[in-house]
């Protein structure tokens, strides 16, 4: 297990897998932030190595009155990269004004053969 895996994570994803994350945004009284007419984005930043953000993906509002909104990982987007954690902002804007709606991480789980796999495909 790495030890940069084992903090913290408010988000786990399989690398090279779908998955659907749903967050909920609240105000600071801890109620619903209404998203309406609304747009949001997430970005992934590698803090370990380079500090750069190496995936952007907006996001679908799909309860903007209870603040909810959808992002959807594809294998594509996870493939290429190390399973560790990794720096997650998720930016709202309004009408050209953007906030921090949320701030975490996302850990990603790396996919492994295991040695039975690789035994049954290979006869």
């Amino acid at each position: 297990m790495s030890l940069k895996l084992a903090s913290s994570v408010d988000i786990i994803i399989e690398c090279g897998t779908d998955r659907e994350v749903l967050i909920q945004v609240l105000d600071a009284q801890g109620d619903p932030y209404n998203l309406v007419d609304h747009t949001i984005t997430l970005y992934m930043t590698d803090i370990v190595e380079s500090g750069k953000i190496i995936l952007k993906k907006d996001g679908e509002i799909i309860s903007g009155r209870n603040g909810v909104a959808m992002f959807v990982f594809e294998p594509a987007d996870t493939r290429h990269l190390r399973g560790r954690s990794y720096a997650v902002q998720v930016v709202a804007d309004h009408q050209g004004k953007m906030w921090l709606a949320f701030n975490g991480t996302i850990g990603l789980i790396a996919t492994v053969d295991t040695k039975e796999d690789s035994e049954d495909e290979n006869p």
